[in-house]
């Protein structure tokens, strides 16, 4: 949990992490592909399948500390000073790493959160998520109790912000304390293949941070698993259902587990807004998959729904 940051030494800009240079892209990832292929020379390995991201704004959700100083306050994030190793702040207005919409909510964020006392008193924490499909959430998180004047001040900050993203959601965060105008979640669609996928991402979750990238792993999990229609796939750890969804058709039957209740939650509905019926959906952890699976299947488990729900492993064995 980041630390409250009231007043202290002023941050900096860093180029290290406020500027890209994308014409260096294809430099630094010929420079990885060689390193990968270095590691891995002593073994038998098929051709490297090579998928290139976006060279910026890229990564749809980043967070950022909050650095206060009088009635103004700043976006910072931290790098490691290369002369004594210690973490020191740097200023961040903007963030080229993070989708155009990310960068589009810190201009407007920077410009609207010092002009309300109620929304900047005991802020430390600002965290940002965005989609493909135009969505996004926006999370303040503070070092105090949070009320009815702090839900007014949020409302007006998200007629503000509405211009930007269609829907946006304000969260308010304290200590035990989570305050949600209308939703926790945004919806991301993404075209693998030529088919329409549709993903419920619920906020403080895991999701994929890149879009593009996932679309591209996605298509090539899918032609990985073309002719697995008599198999059936054991997929551990699905989180919000990204890979579950996708690969489901390709396969006779799946089993998926995952730990986090409401990644299993979301993971259920992005089956069944998918059209997918062939997944069985466990809260485990894997190691208790495994000790399921040695006792021959005669364990049960609450699914995320709070549901007992009792699935025979033993057949997952053939």
């Amino acid at each position: 949990m980041s630390q409250s940051v009231e007043s202290g030494p002023a941050v900096h800009y860093s180029a290290a992490l406020t500027s890209i240079d994308a014409s260096q892209y294809e430099a630094q990832l010929a420079t990885k592909v060689a390193w990968l292929e270095t590691l891995f020379q002593d073994l038998e390995h098929p051709p490297f399948a090579i998928h290139r991201s976006e060279p910026e704004h890229f990564r749809m959700r980043t967070e950022f500390d909050v650095w206060h100083s009088g009635d103004s306050l700043e976006f910072q994030m931290f790098e490691k000073d290369p002369k004594t190793g210690e973490r020191r702040p740097v200023r961040v207005d903007q963030f080229p790493v993070a989708s155009k919409l990310c960068n589009s909510l810190m201009t407007a964020l920077l410009r609207e959160l010092p002009l309300c006392q109620e929304l900047r008193s005991k802020l430390f924490q600002v965290n940002l998520h965005t989609t493909l499909s135009g969505q996004a959430m926006v999370t303040l998180l503070y070092h105090r109790k949070l009320g009815d004047a702090w839900q007014e001040a949020a409302q007006k900050l998200r007629v503000c912000l509405g211009d930007l993203a269609s829907p946006i959601h304000i969260i308010g965060r304290s200590r035990g304390q989570k305050i949600c105008l209308d939703a926790d979640e945004v919806e991301e669609t993404l075209t693998v293949e030529g088919q329409t996928l549709r993903y419920v991402q619920v906020e403080a979750n895991f999701s994929q941070p890149n879009a593009g990238i996932s679309v591209q792993m996605l298509a090539w999990a899918r032609r990985a698993a073309q002719g697995s229609g008599a198999r059936d796939l054991l997929e551990l750890y699905c989180g919000n259902g990204n890979f579950t969804a996708a690969l489901a058709p390709r396969f006779r039957r799946v089993v998926a587990t995952e730990v986090s209740k409401r990644s299993v939650a979301a993971a259920r509905r992005n089956c069944a807004q998918n059209g997918v019926n062939n997944v069985f959906l466990a809260r485990m952890r894997s190691e208790e998959f495994t000790e399921a699976w040695r006792m021959g299947g005669k364990k049960e488990r609450c699914g995320g729904s709070g549901l007992v729900a009792k699935y025979s492993l033993i057949e997952y064995r053939g």
